[in-house]
C-alpha cells in the first residue's frame, strides 16, 4: 500500500536565506582593456568622494565598489565615459535622494491597506511589493502584486520600491549582484493598477541607477493588455 504524500504545509514566513547548494553565475575575468577602464573609472570617482566628516560617506564608499564600478561599465558596453557620466549621475542622486536610509516608516503606508474613515489602526499589509526567495543562483526574487495597490500615484510609490531593491542588494549572498521580479497581475485591472507615468519612472531608476542589477523578469497571469518597456 502506498504511503499518502501530503503537500507542504503552506507558510508566511518569507524567506531570506537561499538554499545552500546555490551556485552563482560566473563572472568572466577582466581582460587588459577592461582592467585599465576600471582602474580609470576608479581615478575618476576618486576625487568626488565625500569628505570623511560627511554623515554620507561611509555609504558613499560602500556603494563606489569595483562590483559596483564595473556593472556600470558592462551597462554601457565598457564604453569609458559612458560610464562615467551614468556613474556620476547616481552619485548626485543617491546623495539626493539617499536610498539606502529610507526609514521603513517612511513607506509604512504603501505597505498597509487604506485606512477606513477614523480607522488608523494598522491590519493586515497589503503585499504588492514584497521580498521573498532566491533562484537556484542564489538571486533574490522582488514579488509586485499591482492587485494590491493601495495608494495614489505619488513619489512615495517610487520610494517603496527603492526601498525594496536596497533591501534585496543587501541580502544577496557573496558572488551574487543581480535580482529577479516576479510582477503578477492576477486580478488586476487597467484601473487599479499604477499609472504609466509611476512605471515609467520606476523603470528609469532601475535602469539609471541600478544597471546590471536585474536578472531576469516576469510578468505572469497578465489578463489584460499592457505594456512593457525596456530597461535601459
Amino acid at each position: 500500500m502506498t504511503a499518502e504524500i501530503k503537500p507542504e504545509a503552506e507558510t508566511c514566513i518569507p524567506v531570506f536565506e537561499p538554499s545552500p547548494n546555490f551556485q552563482p553565475l560566473p563572472h568572466l575575468p577582466l581582460n587588459e582593456g577592461q582592467q585599465q577602464k576600471l582602474e580609470a573609472l576608479r581615478a575618476h570617482i576618486v576625487p568626488q568622494l565625500l569628505p570623511h566628516t560627511d554623515e554620507y560617506h561611509e555609504r558613499e564608499k560602500a556603494f563606489l565598489s569595483d562590483s559596483t564600478l564595473q556593472r556600470y561599465l558592462r551597462a554601457r558596453k565598457w564604453d569609458l565615459e559612458g560610464a562615467k557620466k551614468q556613474l556620476d549621475g547616481s552619485i548626485q542622486w543617491r546623495r539626493s535622494y539617499k536610498p539606502d536610509m529610507i526609514d521603513p516608516k517612511e513607506v509604512e503606508p504603501e505597505v498597509e491597506p487604506r485606512l477606513i474613515l477614523a480607522n488608523v489602526i494598522p491590519q493586515s499589509l497589503t503585499g504588492k511589493t514584497y521580498l521573498n526567495g532566491f533562484d537556484k543562483y542564489g538571486r533574490p526574487t522582488l514579488h509586485l502584486k499591482p492587485r494590491n495597490e493601495n495608494t495614489k500615484p505619488s513619489t512615495l510609490q517610487i520610494r517603496n520600491v527603492v526601498f525594496n531593491l536596497e533591501r534585496a542588494a543587501c541580502i544577496m549572498p557573496e558572488g551574487v549582484e543581480t535580482l529577479n521580479i516576479i510582477v503578477d497581475m492576477a486580478g488586476s485591472s487597467s484601473t487599479t493598477s499604477p499609472g504609466i507615468g509611476i512605471a515609467k519612472q520606476f523603470l528609469d531608476v532601475l535602469g539609471n541607477h541600478y544597471p546590471e542589477r536585474l536578472g531576469v523578469a516576469f510578468v505572469v497571469h497578465c489578463e489584460f493588455w499592457c505594456t512593457i518597456w525596456p530597461v535601459p
